[in-house]
């Protein structure tokens, strides 16, 4: 018997006594054997002129292997194309220039942000006290000074809530903006200024932002408007830091 053999097919003939080219017609359908397959016999080439000559023996190896020349080619004319690609990507590359953009840096904000303190809210805690906080003002957002046109939101929140948490059950904190001519200025967004234009700022709600469009540049003061508060039982480890309520406000472009 023949074992033959091309790409993963194999077949133990009895073809002994037959040339290597009869072997390569027989199966060369079935096998699907290319036409430039080269013919191994025993491990060693036969030239394909010798394929007509060469006789097969019992217990002979014949293996039929397809040629890599063409892939060879292939993979250096890709190669080849590879690099002129790269090359021109290289040339083009020295084709370049340059723009500048003229950017000027002012030395001041777009607005000014300041404690009020012309009227600042203030009560006395005591344990277990429930009460009202009164009015006053807190910040000034100043537009008018650098100019500034466009509109703009404020974030206001408590510095301080871990601390409050130990002195206060509850703090809530009504907040309202007013311009320069002390009018209420709309932070709800309704393009109507009206006594829905507050905000609560609380404990659990620590954060609040409100949004300002503005008219025209004016200095805007954000108001206590009224609040109330339930103290915990008195501890002797209440400091002043942790009765009251440090307010921090961030303003921001829209």
């Amino acid at each position: 018997m023949i074992e033959i053999r091309y790409k993963d097919n194999l077949e133990a003939s009895d073809v002994a006594g037959r040339t290597i080219a009869e072997a390569r017609t027989l199966y060369k359908t079935d096998f699907n054997i290319a036409d430039k397959a080269a013919a191994f016999l025993n491990g060693k080439k036969v030239m394909p002129a010798g394929e007509a000559t060469t006789i097969l023996n019992d217990k002979d190896t014949l293996v039929f292997k397809a040629s890599r020349g063409n892939r060879a080619i292939y993979m250096v004319a890709a190669l080849l194309l590879a690099m002129a690609i790269t090359g021109g990507i290289f040339a083009y590359g020295f084709n370049s220039a340059t723009a500048t953009i003229n950017a000027t840096i002012a030395n001041s904000d777009f607005v000014i942000v300041t404690a009020n303190t012309s009227s600042t809210p203030s009560w006395t805690s005591h344990g277990l006290h429930k009460s009202q906080t009164g009015s006053g003002t807190l910040f000034d957002i100043d537009t008018a000074s650098p100019g500034y046109t466009g509109d703009f939101s404020a974030t206001i929140s408590l510095a301080n809530s871990g601390d409050l948490s130990s002195v206060y059950r509850n703090l809530t904190l009504s907040l309202e903006v007013r311009d320069s001519g002390n009018n209420l200025v709309d932070i709800n967004g309704d393009n109507t200024a009206d006594s829905s234009d507050f905000t609560l700022l609380t404990l659990e709600n620590s954060t609040v932002t409100v949004s300002i469009n503005q008219a025209a540049p004016d200095v805007y003061t954000v108001i206590l408007k009224n609040g109330y508060y339930i103290c915990n039982a008195g501890n002797i480890s209440w400091t002043a830091s942790s009765r009251t309520p440090m307010l921090y406000c961030e303003v921001a472009q829209k």
